[in-house]
């Protein structure tokens, strides 16, 4: 059975979120990642395709009716070339409220459920889409944030992880976060 289930995810890449209500800002960065395939900081062509076939899969498995959605999708959420952003896939996809604005000012004591609300991968350090995902929310606390390009979360993540990755093992520990944070 569980290989019929995992076939059923590798051809829709969403299906593994479907138990979620709503989804993190690690799971953001990892759908990104996804369908960006090319990497080039959007999501168009075949990856707008593909990205329409998995989310109306469900909903309605008639070829006729992704073409119109695909279309609908590409009118009201592409650019003038039809490439999809990551913050309009964020507008797309169900995502959960920016975890970090729940806390309002972040005191000390609240490090280990922050730590742990984005360490998805290793209970002990925040992988690069981890990272990238704690500095997406990071951005978007402030009062003027309309949203946050994929071009400035990579640049983000590679500078903090330049500065704050002491053991170059291109992850950020409990440890080496809270030294980050404690500089600030």
């Amino acid at each position: 059975m569980s290989f019929l289930k995992n076939l059923e995810e590798r051809e829709n890449f969403l299906l593994q979120f479907r138990d979620k209500v709503k989804l993190s800002s690690v799971d953001l960065i990892r759908c990104w990642k996804y369908y960006d395939k090319n990497g080039n900081g959007f999501v168009e062509g075949d990856e707008v395709s593909r990205l329409v076939k998995d989310l109306i899969a469900k909903e309605d498995e008639d070829p006729h009716n992704q073409k119109r959605y695909e279309k609908e999708i590409k009118t009201h959420f592409a650019d003038e070339r039809g490439r999809i952003t990551i913050q309009t896939m964020a507008e797309l996809l169900p995502l959960e409220e920016n975890f970090l604005k729940t806390f309002g000012d972040v005191k000390a004591e609240d490090f280990e459920e922050i730590f742990d609300h984005y360490a998805q991968s290793n209970p002990q350090a925040l992988n690069k889409d981890e990272v990238m995902a704690f500095i997406r929310d990071l951005l978007l606390t402030s009062p003027n944030a309309v949203g946050v390009g994929i071009a400035t979360l990579e640049k983000h993540t590679e500078k903090i992880l330049l500065v704050a990755d002491v053991d170059d093992n291109g992850m950020l520990s409990k440890k080496e976060l809270r030294m980050l944070l404690a500089s600030n």
